[in-house]
């Protein structure tokens, strides 16, 4: 993770947040793949938490689950990962009012 950056403050944080702030993080994210994958890749590679703050909001909004991380992991291990094998993130639930 980047320099300077605690993982259980991020954690916390993320934690803290309500879920449509969860689902904004990772529809915008989502929307800067889809537009410039080239750009979302470079703002990734550049700024690591942002990376560990869209997985950890995907994890609490169970979009992605330990099992899920641990076959990317595997995948990138044995060099099977691959451009665009990425599912397609669902639609958030209607707001509550």
């Amino acid at each position: 993770m980047a320099q300077g950056v605690d993982p259980e403050a991020l954690r916390a944080k993320i934690g803290a947040m309500s879920e449509e702030s969860l689902w904004a993080i990772v529809h915008q994210t989502t929307a800067l793949i889809e537009n410039d994958t080239d750009a979302a890749r470079q703002n990734l590679i550049a700024n690591p938490t942002l990376g560990m703050s869209v997985l950890l909001a995907q994890i609490r909004l169970g979009l992605v689950t330990k099992q899920t991380v641990s076959n990317v992991l595997a995948k990138a291990a044995t060099g099977e990962h691959g451009r665009g094998s990425c599912a397609a993130v669902p639609p958030p639930p209607p707001p509550q009012r």
